[in-house]
């Protein structure tokens, strides 16, 4: 029971911002804003300190990954056309970008990525608000993530592409 719903509200929260109003047909041309607005945020269990200091030094990899795999995912759908930042119809802009590990029980955790956008018009004007997260499905102790960081930038990869997905979908 406990599980069906923990399963019902990660469905509902997986599904925040996920309208199908998309932009409107104005906007032919997308780029991804080089940056955030807001400093990126580590996610992880209070006195894993090893961890924290190790997902830190990832940051700029993961920053990057979530980047590229959004302008990746919307030259994907075809919707729009990929352009340079700044010579683009409307850009979409990170507000805030969290990465770390979720725990998933028995001193188990999965690496994770969230983040929350904008997505801007050529004038400034806000068009449309998405937020998503996403895990990799790779599950271990908290510690082999540190001893093996390839390892942790791979689920972070593999995360940061089914969050682009979601972000750029229904756009």
């Amino acid at each position: 029971m406990k599980f069906r719903i923990l399963l019902s509200m990660a469905a509902a929260l997986a599904c925040v911002g996920c309208s199908s109003s998309g932009l409107s047909t104005n906007v032919q041309t997308l780029s991804v804003s080089s940056g955030t607005t807001r400093a990126t945020t580590i996610l992880a269990p209070q006195k894993a300190g090893d961890f924290t200091a190790f997902a830190a030094r990832e940051t700029s990899f993961v920053e990057r990954e979530v980047r590229d795999s959004t302008s990746d995912s919307i030259e994907q759908f075809q919707r729009f056309r990929r352009g340079a930042e700044g010579r683009t119809d409307a850009t979409v802009v990170f507000d805030s970008i969290r990465h770390g590990v979720t725990h998933v029980g028995s001193g188990l955790y999965a690496p994770i990525v969230e983040a929350d956008a904008h997505i801007v018009d050529a004038n400034g004007k806000n068009l449309l608000r998405r937020s998503s997260s996403a895990t990799s499905g790779e599950i271990h102790e908290l510690n082999v993530f540190v001893e093996d960081p390839e390892l942790y930038r791979e689920a972070i990869s593999i995360a940061a592409k089914k969050l682009a997905i979601e972000l750029t979908s229904t756009l």
